[in-house]
């Protein structure tokens, strides 16, 4: 009986600590989602559209190299829509 408690408490304390740390798919979905105000911002600040999609493409890029610790090919905006 105890060790079934034990089993059951070991469980639930990995299931928590599993959730509390975002994964790789929502780590990358938070950096993609803060593109649209990268975008926004550059707009309002009249850069050529084609330089500020550049830019905010690179900080999407560093988002998901450095926060979530990816180092494969990251997926232009075009590629990403693609599977959306």
């Amino acid at each position: 009986m105890k060790i079934a408690l034990i089993l059951l408490l070991v469980a639930a304390f990995c299931a928590f600590l599993v959730e509390s740390k975002p994964g790789r798919v929502k780590c990358s979905v938070q950096c993609w989602e803060a593109r649209e105000p990268c975008l926004k911002m550059c707009y309002r600040s009249r850069k050529m559209k084609v330089n500020c999609k550049k830019e905010c493409q690179h900080k999407v890029q560093q988002c998901i190299e450095h926060t979530c610790g990816v180092n494969e090919h990251v997926d232009t905006a075009e590629e990403h829509a693609k599977y959306d």
